[in-house]
């Protein structure tokens, strides 16, 4: 029989095509199942995150460990798991969870905290070996030195059972690098229990570390068993907690004067001023100070020296900067010091001398605080021997090298030709278009194999658990902290970053808008609008005045975003015929009003310049006005110089910079 060779092709054909059909509806299926699947376990984490913040942990628990094994969400849930378990108070299912992160989490970011903490539960279940292995393997190998130093006491309280020697050395492992910290007090109790003596390094760490929790009398016997050379300072501390000032007075001087190298740099500084504390007078004390730690080669004598120079006046301290700059040019005060010198050269109008110490300044500090200061000088001494170019040249400089300063500002006005740049700048509007901050993964050590978890703990808002597993960093603390609302503390966490780095990042780095973020954008180009003020220096004054906390308060009763005085304020409100009581004082809207009103008044008040009207909210009108006709100045760089208020120089300079970084985030330089 002749078979139809097409008849049989054509079934084949449709064979095929139902075959790709079926797989391909069956694919289909298998991906729209795991989509669902993948939203349910985000679900899941997502509702497990809403009942911790309502501090439900049962249900956290049951949402937590409901998220299946495999799905991206898996290792962070079964971590938050079992923390809502310890929560609970549920230490096996606790136990339980943590072996899951370490058994099918292996290498991650969980490992290392969920072996720490399977230990604490086994030490406090009763399971000692299983406790004692993973603390010996964390007092060895842990990456967070934090686990290895907390393992120690825990291996202390196991070894005391079977091992005095181990147990003594752990307990002292555990107080010589915490002190005060959280198992100290119990570190201290394991110690006393072993019945062995005590070599005097031993001593030494158990005094420091019973001081340390404020008991200061045992302390002192154990001290009483280390060399003077190395107890000093703290047999001087226990004297003066325990009312033996003649004894503090006796140790101090002879501490300072024959030990002074033996401790550390912030140890000596309070044994200093404690010694001047104790002296007839704080001047005399601190003179004192200076002659007991001569010769230079002691360490502490520029600290005294500077405190010493702080209570002089200006004409009386120059010799004395002088004696830093000579005898103490790697100290940290040695900058300063010869900051102080050129600028007094520079009043003098000797400014080859100028450039000739800025150079100096240069070569040996040029990562100090007093470094823009002084290039910006040099520039200005350079314009004054008309040598331009070489002007230019120092304010290129600080452009380049301090970009964020206050100095870094001045430089690029100067540098633009604006020698009048201090004049009203109204009409324009905060640019909010870039505001939106993101999460600083460049200031975090994070391996490529972590970054899908970062990236998922990210995109569902576990900012907590973030910090958690990135502790220590504290541009993930700023972070975490401007997430949770805490914005002056973000602020500040931020800005001390950026203060620490020797080379500032870009701009457009986002730590900068950490530092320097929009909030209440809106009244503030409300209000700037009204009073034709510049919205970018509104914005710096409440950066430096509050931090953007809506119920901050000083000391003398200012308050609010602007923190404006009740009696200023009542005196705007009734020049400028606005509402006020005090209840409304710290209320967004109102307060933010009533500081541009103030600006505004202080504006008119003082020649429509930004410089005398900053000074003036900080300082007063009327000071300015004083400091105007009587300071001796040539322009308005050496009039901020000679402000005779440490606190108004400074606060022009705090608010000036702000504005100009606010301007480098947000908006063009103009």
């Amino acid at each position: 029989m002749k078979v139809n060779m097409n008849f049989i092709k054509n079934i084949i054909k449709k064979f095929i095509w139902v075959l790709v059909f079926i797989l391909a509806a069956g694919l289909l299926l298998y991906m729209l199942a795991g989509n669902i699947m993948s939203k349910n376990n985000q679900r899941y984490y997502l509702q497990g995150l809403d009942f911790i913040n309502k501090k439900d942990y049962q249900n956290a628990y049951y949402n937590f460990s409901s998220v299946e094994r495999g799905n991206e969400f898996y290792c962070p849930a079964k971590y938050r798991a079992a923390l809502s378990a310890q929560n609970l108070y549920d230490k096996d299912s606790a136990v339980s969870m943590y072996k899951d992160v370490i058994n099918s989490c292996s290498g991650s970011l969980f490992e290392e905290s969920a072996r720490y903490n399977l230990a604490k539960l086994y030490f406090e279940k009763g399971e000692i070996k299983k406790s004692e292995d993973l603390f010996e393997s964390l007092a060895k190998l842990a990456v967070n030195e934090k686990y290895q130093i907390a393992s120690n006491y825990f291996l202390g309280e196991i070894y005391s059972a079977k091992n005095e020697i181990k147990a003594l050395s752990a307990y002292l492992y555990y107080l010589e690098y915490s002190p005060g910290g959280k198992y100290s007090k119990e570190a201290i109790s394991g110690l006393k229990k072993i019945n062995r003596p005590l070599n005097s390094e031993q001593h030494y760490t158990l005094g420091k570390a019973l001081y340390k929790n404020g008991l200061y009398a045992e302390a002192k016997s154990h001290f009483a068993f280390v060399p003077i050379e190395k107890s000093w300072f703290y047999l001087a501390m226990c004297a003066r907690k325990l009312g033996d000032y003649k004894q503090v007075q006796v140790l101090l001087k002879k501490g300072l004067s024959e030990y002074s190298a033996n401790i550390d740099e912030e140890e000596l500084h309070e044994a200093i001023d404690i010694f001047a504390m104790y002296s007839t007078d704080l001047k005399s004390g601190y003179l004192q100070a200076v002659n007991i730690l001569t010769p230079k080669s002691l360490s502490g004598g520029d600290y005294a020296l500077y405190k010493y120079i702080d209570k002089l006046s200006a004409k009386e301290k120059l010799p004395y900067y002088h004696q830093i700059v000579n005898n103490y040019p790697n100290g940290r005060f040695a900058s300063d010091a010869l900051w102080n010198l050129i600028w007094a050269q520079y009043k003098k109008g000797n400014y080859d001398k100028v450039m000739e110490l800025a150079q100096t300044h240069s070569q040996k500090y040029s990562t100090t605080i007093s470094a823009p200061r002084v290039q910006f000088f040099a520039a200005k001494a350079a314009e004054k021997r008309g040598n331009y170019a070489k002007a230019r040249g120092y304010y290129g400089t600080i452009l380049e090298k301090y970009p964020d300063d206050y100095y870094a500002f001045r430089s690029k006005l100067l540098l633009d030709g604006r020698k009048t740049a201090w004049t009203v700048k109204g009409k324009r509007q905060l640019n909010t278009n870039n505001k939106k901050i993101k999460f600083p993964l460049n200031y975090c050590k994070i391996q490529s194999k972590d970054m899908p978890v970062l990236n998922l703990l990210m995109n569902v808002g576990d900012w907590k658990l973030l910090e958690l597993l990135l502790e220590d960093n504290k541009v993930v603390e700023s972070w975490v902290n401007y997430k949770a609302g805490n914005k002056a503390l973000s602020i500040v966490q931020a800005r001390d970053f950026i203060s620490s780095l020797d080379t500032k990042p870009d701009f457009g780095d986002d730590i900068y808008k950490l530092a320097y973020p929009m909030y209440f954008e809106n009244e503030i180009n409300k209000y700037s609008k009204v009073y034709d003020l510049d919205p970018y220096v509104v914005i710096a004054i409440i950066k430096e005045e509050s931090h953007f906390d809506t119920q901050a308060k000083s000391y003398v009763g200012a308050g609010g975003l602007m923190q404006v005085m009740p009696d200023t304020a009542k005196f705007i409100a009734q020049k400028y015929s606005l509402s006020y009581d005090a209840i409304s004082h710290n209320d967004v809207e109102s307060n933010i009003e009533l500081g541009c009103a103030y600006l505004d008044y202080a504006l008119s008040q003082l020649a429509k310049k930004y410089l005398f009207a900053v000074a003036g909210y900080n300082g007063g009108h009327n000071a300015v006005k004083n400091w105007h006709n009587t300071l001796n100045y040539t322009d308005f760089d050496e009039f901020v110089e000679e402000i005779p208020y440490s606190e108004t120089q400074t606060y022009i300079r705090k608010v000036f910079k702000s504005y100009w970084n606010y301007l480098n985030i947000y908006d063009r330089i103009d």
